[in-house]
Formats: structure tokens, sequence, C-alpha cells
């Protein structure tokens, strides 16, 4: 049938208006009150929707922001997974017990911030969420509102409210199912970050529920596309629609029966002595634990921290809690561990080497100190040696110096090579060639330049001996250096002179890079390093100048005295100033019944933390066994949820159904009356073929997330389940889906407005 487009609702008003307002009765007509009174009404609806909108957009504004956050949240707390894991192994690559503890106090420190920087977060959501469930009230109140507009409308106008305030519920329902399942999501993505220390197997019960609920929502929705398949293959004409309805209706009831029968099951047991003395006895359980102290501890050091070789007391009070309140971890053993640590870290300081030492010290103290001091003496030259040759070798211009001797070549290359020169001419040149390298190799010396070793006959007493110096000593002879050149040349080139353009190449490059002449050639960077090892074996790397990878100035005895551990981190200087310093003197007497002194801390913290493990274990038992008790009606419960959640399912799917048939019914078919103008079956039809193609698509989302959670599920159970990283694809896909569910609802909400107005402005 041809569809109809229906105004009547609106002429049926502008027209009543036309007539009533010419009257000049002073007693207003009963239809003019009912039109005013559903104007006032309206414009109340009207204004409440805008309101209503306000808040939705203030609400999505502030979800903006905490997407923003969340996402910041993200990064944030990869990138402290990432410091985590190299946190973790740098505390594996410690090289002492100092350097260890200190990481690992860092690594502390680091899981702390990340928990509070997750239950900030959680915070967070949590208040967003209050946000939009105080944004759902509005709009329930709304809809009231309009319910008490509809009561005065015509029915054809009743028809068109119901249709757009039915799309405002439609859509506020997906933005409050969306909002549930991004609540639920941010729960799930909290816990697991918190619990990301735990294994796979950890999640193995959650991630089956989750498959068993996605089968549920399956089933459902396969079976809401049956219902509506069915409904179209139905001849519309006629077909009684009232009691297909009143059948989806009977079985809506059915199932919410059936689903109450079973709450009220779980209520019961919920309710009964017997679950809440196992929940109460659950809950004192856990309180113990929450609440535990560890047992009294103190240990007082043989000396105190005002020696290098001392610690300060460590002490455990009764009043110490074993578990942090926020994140319900034990602190007490940490603590006594790090107190362990400390001390294993002071004992490996008195080291076989250190032992001797204080006893040689114990033995003769001046002769020690004699040896410190000229070990100490020597170390200083050799820095000092180095600091001069670093200062100029960075005067020192390698190209330069390549250039002038490039220079000298060529000024007399043809000379002394050419053979068209005299043999003074030839001679002279030759010597200037070898004294330009002589100069070379002597300047380039700042950067340790080795030339090789020659053998060269020589006169001596008049007669030829066997001389052995480098190419540098060669040509540097004041009077043969020319001649001894021409040796260097013969024995390294043959009777090949290189050429003009690669002589001064030839005798600079280094073996390395292909040269007969230049064994090694030092840089200023190499320079450099060997000043570094120098300052490192005379001051150490402690004390070492801002921003400068050696020591520039000599370290004064406080400064040096100031470092813990100054004997094996100051170098030459740290073993010198420690054979001088009183208190080492009283260490070498006392150091026994130190090491005996840090040996019983030891003991004695160990037994503390076995004592603190008791507590634990105990409270532990005492939990385990509440649980145990308390699982018997957990499984009831669980069990009694799990068949709720399959009928809600079911209720939600059907209720869709439902919503779909009367919506078009009445809308196209005219079931309740109230519509003066031929059914629009055709109409009808193209809706019930675009609801089978909504259904279409839930059916294969549900069959997505099942095969989704089955994954899922099979990872954990091969032990591969990264539990954060699947927990914050749900919360995107949450928020995805919140987000378009906003969209919807801001299209829906403005349609509705829209409609408002009309009908408002009809009343006229």
């Amino acid at each position: 049938m041809k569809k109809t487009k229906y105004l009547v609702a609106a002429l049926l008003l502008m027209g009543a208006t036309t007539t009533f307002t010419s009257c000049i009765d002073n007693d207003e007509p009963a239809g003019i009150t009912e039109l005013r009174g559903a104007k006032a009404e309206l414009l109340k609806a009207k204004a409440l929707v805008q309101q209503a909108e306000a808040t939705r957009i203030l609400a999505v504004a502030e979800y903006q922001k905490a997407l923003a956050a969340h996402e910041q949240a993200n990064a944030d707390y990869r990138q402290a997974e990432v410091e985590k894991l190299k946190l973790e192994n740098d505390i594996q690559a410690a090289r002492n017990e100092d350097e260890k503890a200190r990481l690992e106090a860092g690594l502390v420190k680091l899981q702390y911030e990340m928990e509070q920087a997750a239950l900030e977060h959680k915070n967070a959501m949590l208040d967003l969420q209050t946000t939009f469930a105080n944004l759902s009230r509005q709009y329930e109140v709304l809809l009231k509102q309009i319910e008490i507009a509809e009561a005065l409308m015509s029915e054809a106008d009743k028809i068109t409210i119901a249709e757009l305030k039915g799309k405002v519920e439609t859509a506020q329902g997906k933005v409050d199912a969306a909002n549930a399942e991004l609540a639920s999501a941010e729960e799930t993505y909290y816990n697991a970050k918190l619990n990301a220390e735990q294994g796979a197997e950890f999640w193995i019960p959650k991630l089956q529920l989750d498959v068993k609920y996605a089968q549920a929502d399956l089933d459902a929705q396969i079976e809401a596309l049956e219902k509506l398949n069915n409904f179209l293959a139905t001849d519309v004409e006629t077909a009684d629609w009232r009691k297909e309805i009143a059948v989806l209706e009977d079985s809506i009831e059915v199932v919410k029966r059936l689903s109450s029968n079973v709450e009220v099951e779980r209520t019961k047991l919920q309710n009964s002595d017997e679950y809440l003395q196992a929940e109460a006895k659950v809950k004192a359980a856990n309180d113990a634990k929450k609440n535990a102290t560890a047992p009294a501890f103190k240990y007082t050091y043989k000396f105190d921290d005002s020696k290098p070789y001392g610690r300060a007391a460590f002490e455990i009070k009764s009043s110490d809690k074993i578990f942090d309140a926020t994140t319900g971890k034990d602190v007490v053993t940490p603590e006594i561990e790090n107190e362990i640590k400390g001390v294993n870290t002071q004992l490996a300081r008195y080291t076989t080497e250190k032992i001797a030492m204080l006893e040689e010290l114990l033995k003769n103290h001046s002769e020690t100190v004699e040896a410190n001091k000229e070990a100490y003496d020597n170390a200083v030259k050799a820095w000092k040696d180095a600091m001069a040759k670093y200062e100029a070798a960075q005067k020192y211009n390698a190209t330069a110096e390549f250039t002038a001797l490039d220079n000298v070549v060529k000024n007399n290359y043809d000379n002394a090579f050419g053979g068209g020169a005299s043999s003074e001419v030839a001679s002279a040149a030759k010597i200037a060639i070898a004294n330009a390298l002589a100069t070379y190799y002597a300047n380039a010396g700042i950067v340790d330049i080795n030339t090789v070793d020659l053998i060269i006959k020589v006169t001596i007493n008049g007669s030829l001996q066997d001389v052995k110096h480098s190419v540098a000593e060669w040509v540097a002879d004041p009077i043969y250096g020319g001649a001894y050149l021409t040796e260097i040349i013969s024995q390294k080139f043959g009777t090949a002179v290189p050429a003009k353009d690669d002589f001064a190449k030839e005798f600079t490059k280094s073996a390395a890079e292909g040269g007969k002449i230049v064994m090694s050639v030092n840089t200023v960077d190499g320079v450099r390093a060997a000043l570094e090892s120098a300052s490192m074996a005379a001051f150490g790397n402690e004390l070492l100048v801002q921003g400068e990878g050696y020591m520039r100035v000599i370290p004064t005895m406080e400064e040096v005295y100031a470092v813990e551990d100054y004997y094996n981190k100051c170098g030459a200087i740290g073993r010198y100033f420690w054979s001088i310093n009183p208190e080492t003197e009283e260490e070498a007497k006392n150091y026994k019944a130190i090491i005996a002194d840090f040996e019983a801390a030891i003991t004695a913290l160990n037994g503390a933390k076995a004592s603190v493990a008791k507590v634990i274990s105990e409270k532990n038992a005492a939990i385990t066994a509440a649980n145990n008790e308390f699982k018997v009606f957990a499984d009831k419960v669980t069990a009694f949820n799990n068949t709720i959640a399959v009928y809600k399912a079911r209720k939600e799917a059907l209720s869709n159904v439902l919503s779909v048939i009367v919506t078009n019914v009445n809308k196209y078919l005219g079931l309740d009356g109230g519509i003066s103008y031929n059914p629009d079956t055709e109409s009808f039809e193209e809706a019930l073929k675009e609801a089978v193609k909504t259904a279409e698509y839930a059916v294969s989302d549900a069959q997505k997330a099942l095969a989704e959670a089955e994954v899922t599920l099979k990872k954990a159970e091969d032990g591969i389940y990264d539990a954060v990283d699947e927990a914050k694809k749900k919360v995107d896909s949450a928020m995805a889906k919140l987000e378009k569910a906003q969209e919807e609802l801001a299209t829906a909400t403005a349609n509705l407005a829209k409609g408002l107005e009309i009908m408002a402005n009809s009343a006229e």
C-alpha cells in the first residue's frame, strides 16, 4: 500500500486555535484550556530536553577529558613498565650490593607509584560514572514530564511523540549499557594492573565465566533473530498482532518470573544464618590480616651510623601494621630485607684484601701510610702528566700539521727525487723534507704517534754497524736526515718513490689505513680516555666534577671522607686518606667485632623476618579456612548469578523484539486506534527488514564476542595471557561503544526537542 504522510495533528491544533481565539466569550472553552495546558507541558518538556542535552554535552566534555587522562595514564603506565623492566635488568647487572640495594629501593618506589596512579585513575573514572548516572536520571525526569504532556495530546501526536521518545529511551539505554560496560572494563583493567604479577591461570575462572556469558548472549540474539524472521514471514494483514504481542509479553514475563525466582533463591541464601555466619568469618579473617601488626623487634649495632663502618639501630614496633592500607601488600618484610641487604653490603666490604690491610695497619702503621702515600703521589703525577697532555692535545691541529708537511714535500719533491738537480740541491731538498717529517712526527707526539723501527747501517768509529731507530728518530737527524730518508724509502717502498701528491699521505697514514711508516696514531679522544684512566686510578669516580669524565682538581680530605666506603671508591687518594684516618685505626682494632656484630644482626633480622612470615602464614591460613567454608555458598551464588545472566540476556533480546513490533505496529498498522488512515504494510515490512538486519548484526557481534572470549580463555590456559593488554582492549572497545551511543542519543534528543517545539507551536 502507498505510504501516507501524516500531519493531521498539527492541522487540527492549528484549526482549533483559529476557531477558539476568535471567540470573545470571557469563559474560555474547554478545548482552549486543554490546548494551553498541553502547550505548557510541551514547553516544560522541551526545556527539560534542552537542559538534559546541555548536561549531556558537559558530561561528554568531562568524558573527553577523562579519555585524554586515560590515554596519558596508559602511556605513563607503559613507560613505568619499561622503567620497571630496566630496573629489574639493572638489578641483575648491579656490580655490588650497595648499588643493588639502591636500585631495588627505586623499584619498590616505582611499583608503589604505579599502584597509586592506577588507583587515582580508577577514582577519576568512577567520578565520570557518577556524572553519567546523574545524566541518566535527568532523562528519566524528562520522559516522565513528556508522559504528563501526552495526556493532553491528540492520539496522532501521541504516536509521533512515542516514536521520538522511544528513540531517546533506546539511545539512553545504549548509553547506560555502554557506560556500565566501560565501568566493568575499567574495574577489570585496574585489577589487572594491580595483579600484573599474577600468572595467566589467575584469570582462568573469570575468563570461563566470560565465555558462558558470551554464549548466553549469542543464544539470546539468535532467538531474537528467529522471532523477527518469523514475524517478517507472517502475513501482515491477516496476522493477529495483539496475540503476537501478547505471546511476546508472556514470554518476557516468564523469563522475568524465572529470573525473579532465582533472585529470590539467591536472596534467601544470602540472608540465611549459615551464609551470613560464613561471610562474617571471611570478613573477620580478612580484617584480622589487614590489621595484623608485626612482632616487636630492635637491633642496636655495636657502632652507630656516625662511624663509616656503623649502622643506625633498626626497629619494628609492635604497632607497625604488616600490610599497606591502600595496596594490601606486605611492607614490613621488605623493610627487613632491605636492612639485611644493607648489612650484607657493609659485610662485603671486608674483603680479604681489606682485612689484610687492616692487619698490616695494626702491625706497622707508619709503613702502610708510607706505601699508600707513595702510591698516591705516583698516581697524582701520572694524572698531572695526562692532564697536561690532554690540554696540549686539545690545541693540536692535525689538518694544519699535515698541510704544512705536504707543502714542504711539494716544494722540494722535484729537486729531491726528480733527478735533474745537482747532488747538493737534491741533498738539501731531501733534508728539507726529512726536517718537515721530523717536525710533523714531533708535534704529533702529543697524540702518541708511533712510527716503524728500521735497521740502517751507520758508520761508527770507522766501521759500518746496524743501528735500529724509529723512522721519526731517523728523519730527525739534523745532518743525515736526507740520506736516511732515501734508505727509509728504499726499505719501505722499494725503488718506487711515492708520487708527489701521495708522498705526505704515505708517511702519515696509519697501518690500519694501509700505511707503511706510521704504526699507530692516537686521537684527542684517546688522550682524554688516558686522562680518565689516570683520574680513576688517582681519585675514583665518586668525586668527578659535574659534567666531566675526569677529575680536574685534587679533592680535599673532607670531600674524600664524605664518600661512603671511600677506601674502595676514591682510588689512591682514598686508600692514602684511609690509612691516616684515626677511625681506620679504630676499625682495624675492632673489625673482627664489627664483622661478628653484622653477622649476628643478619641472624636476628632473619629471625624477625621469620616471625613476620609466621604471622602472615597464620592470617592466610585463617582466610583460607574461612574461604573454604564460604566456598559452598559462594559457588551457589555464582551458579545463581550465571542463571540470572542467561535470563537477563534473553529478556533483553525479547524486549528488543517486543519494542520493534509494538512501535511499528502502532506506527504503520494502527493497532491501538487513533490513526484514521489506511495501514501502511509496505513500510511495516521495511521496518521489520531493518530490524532483522539489526538483529543479524547483533548475532554477528555476539558470535565475534564469543570467539574472542574463547580465544582469550585458550591463551590463559596456554599460559600466554596478558591480562593488562586484554583488559586495555576491552576498555577501548567500551569507550568506542559509549562514544557511538552518545552520538545516537544526541541525534534522538535533537529530534525530540524539534518535535516538541513543532507541537508546542501548533498549540497556539
